[in-house]
Parts: structure tokens; sequence; C-alpha cells
């Protein structure tokens, strides 16, 4: 086949690709059935489509990762009702049992999923025309677990900025944010505020994305610092407030707080809201774990939890919220905070809790038997960048034999 005539079939793709993908602006895509549904349920019928949008519009890509924010940022509720994880998976379903129908019929793509995405059509058509929710009301609400949510397939450090800004960043770089928004990435000054765009002026957190086997460094405006854990979602303001200083984390971070009185420092998890005024401390709070905790080392912290209830823990104290239940108890600090200098100290702790741990600070899979991973240990692993060095300590240490199959170290008793 000639040069003309490849050229000639690639033209007549492209024509044919055209009149199947419509441009659109960021409002039609917000009430879009097949962006909603891709926006919230992506499958990858769906996530090829918006990339042969991307391809024919690339200019476009700014406005298509707007709208997708903003839908995702919605309550699928009226009122601002949270929805139970029953009915998101019953509406999934739904959904999903639409595709398979529709998709049996041999239908253009769009006509496939028309159906199945009315439901999420109606329920977001009414929370932006009968509630009448604006921009403001929007970014008011609270954070949905969705929105915190880390993608497992990321492998690198993501910074969204407040003006949607989406930028990767060296992993164990630090991140430093001036008193006003401008941020400074390895002595490369960015500043959100001058790019923002007027859709995106309202927004003001910034996202910081560090996926398991990456870790970051963040010094906030009022010179606060913020060391971030593997497999961690950090939202912090742009500017902060002046009342407050106010960041929500899903993941593990440990922050000393610099003391201002007249201006109370939150951490919000999915659990319990933590206030400060000068501290050292610990944060675990992995969304999908049972447990979250808090390890002081310097100053005094209020727990909230989702129930009002709250507790004061003092230096040297571990709080664990676990079943709507808060227990303290005595502990060494730097047993839970070592991971800031590339350690893993622990005393009397279970073999299960450090392959957790040793997991997101390398991102790879255990396989681990029950009766293993209630093992108690004590000792300290230097985490060197080669994950091997760490498993031969383990097996020199403990009665256990490590070996890799299919990218997942199993783990074996030796007697």
């Amino acid at each position: 086949m000639g040069p003309l005539r490849v050229k000639a079939r690639l033209f007549e793709k492209e024509n044919k690709m055209r009149q199947n993908i419509i441009r659109k602006t960021e409002d039609e895509f917000i009430h879009d059935k097949t962006f909603i549904l891709w926006c919230l349920f992506p499958t990858q019928e769906l996530d090829a489509f918006y990339q042969d949008y991307l391809k024919l519009y690339p200019e476009d890509e700014a406005i298509l990762l707007s709208a997708k924010n903003k839908v995702r940022k919605l309550q699928l509720r009226p009122q601002g009702a949270a929805m139970t994880s029953v009915e998101h998976d019953v509406l999934k379903n739904r959904i999903q049992q639409g595709i398979v129908k529709r998709q049996k019929r041999q239908l253009f793509l769009r006509i496939s999923y028309l159906a199945a995405a009315c439901i999420l059509l109606l329920i977001l058509v009414n929370l932006f025309q009968r509630a009448g929710i604006s921009e403001n009301e929007m970014d008011a609400m609270p954070l949905t677990a969705e929105s915190m949510q880390l993608d497992q397939q990321q492998t690198e450090i993501e910074l969204q900025l407040a003006n949607e800004q989406t930028m990767q960043v060296p992993n164990n770089t630090e991140i430093r944010v001036d008193a006003k928004g401008e941020i400074q990435i390895e002595n490369k000054a960015i500043n959100p505020i001058a790019q923002a765009t007027p859709s995106t002026a309202m927004q003001q957190d910034n996202t910081l994305r560090v996926p398991y086997g990456r870790r970051s460094f963040l010094i906030l405006p009022d010179s606060t610092k913020v060391w971030v854990n593997a497999g961690t979602i950090l939202r912090f303001p742009q500017q902060l407030q002046a009342d407050n200083r106010t960041i929500h984390v899903n993941g593990e971070i440990y922050l000393e707080v610099k003391k201002d009185p007249t201006r109370p420092f939150y951490v919000k998890t999915s659990q319990m809201d933590i206030r400060v005024l000068g501290t050292s401390f610990c944060v675990t709070a992995y969304q999908e774990e049972d447990a979250q905790s808090i390890v002081l080392k310097e100053g005094l912290v209020a727990v909230n939890d989702r129930n009002g209830t709250e507790q004061k823990i003092t230096p040297d104290e571990m709080l664990v919220l676990s079943q709507e239940k808060m227990t303290v108890q005595h502990v060494d600090p730097y047993n839970y905070i070592s991971w800031i200098d590339g350690i893993l100290q622990f005393k009397e702790r279970d073999l299960g809790e450090i392959l957790d741990q040793l997991s997101r600070y390398y991102r790879i899979t255990f396989n681990c038997p029950k009766e293993l991973e209630s093992f108690k240990c004590s000792g300290k692993l230097v985490l060197f960048d080669d994950i091997n060095q760490v498993l031969n300590t383990l097996q020199t240490s403990l009665p256990i034999s490590c070996q890799e199959k299919d990218d997942v170290i199993n783990i074996y008793p030796v007697k």
C-alpha cells in the first residue's frame, strides 16, 4: 500500500472519528450522561472514548479535567446527604446491567449508555437546578470519600494545584508554599493564583497524591512541616485562612505544626477531626483500614470523632479510633514516626502490621499466613532502596522465609 493510500485512510478514519465525537463546553460536559458515567464509574471503553476526544481536541484537556473534578465533588443525594456504600453499589450495578444489555445490541457507545446513565443524570440535574447549587456552594461541600481516594495505578507523585493544573513531583522532593499561595518545587516557582481562570478561582485547595513506593515533604505558608508517607492523599489550602489552618488527609503524615494561638490547626480524616496549636505528631488514617491513630511527640491535641466525642492526649501517648471507640496508651513515639528518617523501628508489633508498612513503602504485595501475621516483633529495619536487603534482614532475624513469585512475596514459616 502506497504512502498516499495510507495517508488517505488515516484521513478518512480521523473524519469518521470527528463525526462521532462532538466537541463540548465545560458546562455541557457536566450535564452529559456519558461523561458523568465516565467520571463516577470509568470503564476501558469510556477511557478510550475520552482519550480519542483529547487526540482530536488536545487544547480541551484543561476543560475536561475541570469538568471531571466538579462532577466528582458532587454528592449524589439531595441536601448534601451522603450516599451509603450499599446504595453506591446498587446504583453502580444497575448502570452496569444497562450497559451490558445495550452492548448486546451493538449500538453506538453514547446510545448504549443512555438509559443506564439517566439515573445519575436526574440526580445531578436535581443538585444543579432544583437545589440551585452554585460553584461557591459546591466548594463548601464536605469532602467525600471518593474525592480522597488514591488511584491504585498511579506510580508517580502528583500535585493538583488550585487552578486544576496537575504536575508530577519527584520522589522525596520538598514542596514549599508561601503566604501568597506561590509554590516552589526544586527551586522552580509556580503561581497558581496568577494562572487561575474564572471557573477555578473559587477552588482554594491544592491536592498532593503520593502513591505506594513514594514519599513527599511539604512546608505550608505558616512554616508548618508535613512529611507525607506512601499511599497518601493530602489536601491543603492554597492560602491559609485568617482564623484557622485546615488540611485533609487519607493516609499517613507526620507534622511539626508552627505555634499560632490565634489560628488553631485542624487535621481532618474520614473518622476524626484533630485540633492543635503547636504540636509534633503522626496521623495514620488510611480510609481502607478500620482503625485510625494519632501518636503525639510534643504539645497537646484534642481529637473529636464523628459522634462528637472528644479526647485529649499528651506527649508519648497514642490514641486509636476503632469501631467508634477511642483508646489511649503510652508509647515511644519514634516507633511510629521513624519512617521519616528512612527507618522502621518497632516494639512488640505484629508482623502483619510491619508487612503492611513495607507493602506501602515499596509498592509490593505480601502473602502471609494468618498464624504468622500475629507474630510479635521488636527491632529496627533500615529502609534501603533495595527491598531484597530488607527481606534478608527479616529472614535472618525472624523464623520466616521470603520467596517471590508472580510479583508477590510469599512468607513461609521456618521450623
